[in-house]
């Protein structure tokens, strides 16, 4: 998924590999409007290569939100081990100044991400709240899953009472049903459908 990349030429390859994508979900007409989007790990793009990874790892992504804009769909960041949270909010700001349709995702297990969100809500913006799929220490991060769900519905209500986009990433069948991530609807009966977010899949954790 990225984490296992230790050069730069293992980054080019994935960076050529979502360049290749790109192209042919366009050719075949399944990237227009969004219909189908890529979601990227900066770590794959070599963000941890030593003093000028960041920056490698910019200048790869740039590349393919070109081609994704050219394809007519979006990005989004992947989030990582929390060492790595910083580097990614920092480069998903850089690259929304030239592509402001890049989206991001917030862990809600990390106790910083509460205030994550409120930076985040903000017209335009996109968001993908997962609960978070690494093991990470107790100084950052909710170790029960009660409270990772508790700083979800805090998290969730942030982004829905934003002026973004948000997306709503679990397995938990619980949260369809749950009167907590039905903040803001368009009627009096809530569903995934009428909602001012939308609903995605997302790797399985032991919170989900």
């Amino acid at each position: 998924m990225g984490e296992d990349t230790l050069d730069i030429e293992m980054a080019r390859h994935t960076r050529d590999s979502y360049l290749e994508l790109l192209s042919q979900l366009s050719a075949d007409g399944q990237a227009a409007n969004g219909r189908a989007e890529v979601s990227l790990k900066l770590s794959a793009l070599g963000q941890a290569l030593g003093d000028d990874g960041y920056q490698m790892s910019l200048d790869f992504a740039r590349e393919i939100c070109e081609a994704a804009q050219a394809a007519g769909t979006t990005v989004t960041l992947d989030m990582e081990d929390y060492t790595t949270t910083d580097a990614t909010l920092s480069a998903l700001r850089e690259l929304r100044e030239t592509y402001p349709w890049v989206g991001a995702v917030i862990q809600s297990y990390l106790y910083r991400s509460e205030e994550d969100c409120r930076a985040l809500a903000s017209e335009g913006s996109r968001v993908r709240l997962c609960k978070g799929a690494y093991k990470q220490p107790e100084s950052v991060a909710y170790q029960d899953k009660a409270e990772v769900d508790k700083s979800y519905v805090r998290c969730l209500k942030v982004l829905m009472e934003g002026e973004g986009y948000p997306m709503v990433a679990t397995h938990d069948p619980a949260w369809w049903r749950s009167p907590a991530c039905w903040p803001i609807a368009t009627d009096a009966t809530p569903t995934p459908s009428n909602t001012k977010c939308c609903w995605v899949s997302g790797p399985m954790s032991r919170f989900d």
